[in-house]
């Protein structure tokens, strides 16, 4: 390499100008390194078939199999995906926040789902993080809601493997009474609304009923009536010399006592 300095040509060899500038390329590539290990985010591990990665083993075996037959069954009926993940620590700078959304990523996708995510160094209770797409099928105030209730039933527990399994199941179970208030909402006729025609129904049927026996009970009474006030009409041929004209019924018709009076 030449190299001129001071208006004169100076000769420098490879090989000594990286001896004599060796340590600061060993500071320079730490740098590098170190940067590119802080970046990196470590490795999410597969999604567990059971639902449940309990690496710290916060769970006994006889309550992780009787807690994930109802995280599947949970699953099928709703369709929201739940996901039990344990850690004894988390590495490096990573906390149980980043830790879930990165198994939401991985592990939920695009689907309505959370995740209890256990960093047992941290703290002794899991934190509960929903999916995007849970949040919106659900309120969020009722979300928030179920989350401060599994949270404050776990921290009851005093028995540290019970603690999860008594979480899990009082979230399902707000999940499941969200769920049927999400579908009654959408429903066209409730339950409520169908009684309340049925009697509305009942109620006009009787109505008509009596209006109609009302009605036949005063025709009744009119052709009662008609019978007793109607008279019978007679014409007679004038005969002077007769008392009060004289003569014989030629036509009968029967009027009522109004229509008589107004003809006489």
């Amino acid at each position: 390499v030449d190299l001129q300095a001071a208006g004169r040509m100076v000769t420098c060899h490879p090989m000594s100008w990286i001896r004599s500038h060796s340590r600061r390329l060993f500071a320079a590539a730490f740098v590098l390194l170190a940067g590119m290990l802080e970046g990196q985010t470590p490795p999410i591990p597969p999604a567990p078939a059971d639902g449940i990665r309990d690496d710290a083993r916060a769970m006994t075996i006889e309550g992780r199999k009787s807690v994930a037959a109802e995280m599947q069954k949970f699953e099928h009926r709703t369709g929201i995906a739940l996901f039990v993940d344990t850690n004894t620590y988390l590495e490096g700078d990573q906390t149980a926040m980043d830790r879930s959304r990165a198994l939401i990523a991985g592990w939920i996708g695009h689907r309505p789902g959370l995740v209890f995510c256990l960093n047992r160094g941290a703290r002794p209770v899991p934190l509960i993080f929903f999916s995007k797409e849970l949040s919106e099928r659900y309120p969020e105030p009722d979300l928030s809601l179920a989350a401060a209730e599994t949270m404050e039933s776990m921290a009851r527990v005093s028995a540290p493997e019970n603690r999860l399994p008594v979480g899990v199941r009082v979230m399902m179970n707000r999940l499941r009474a969200l769920e049927s208030a999400n579908a009654s909402r959408n429903r066209l006729f409730h339950r409520h609304d169908i009684e309340m025609m049925a009697g509305f129904g009942a109620l006009l049927f009787v109505t008509g009923l009596i209006a109609l026996l009302i009605i036949r009970f005063h025709h009744k009474e009119e052709a009662i009536e008609a019978v007793k006030h109607q008279f019978p009409d007679v014409e007679v041929s004038q005969r002077f010399s007769a008392p009060g004209g004289g003569g014989v019924i030629v036509e009968v018709s029967y009027r009522r006592l109004g229509e008589l009076r107004n003809s006489a």
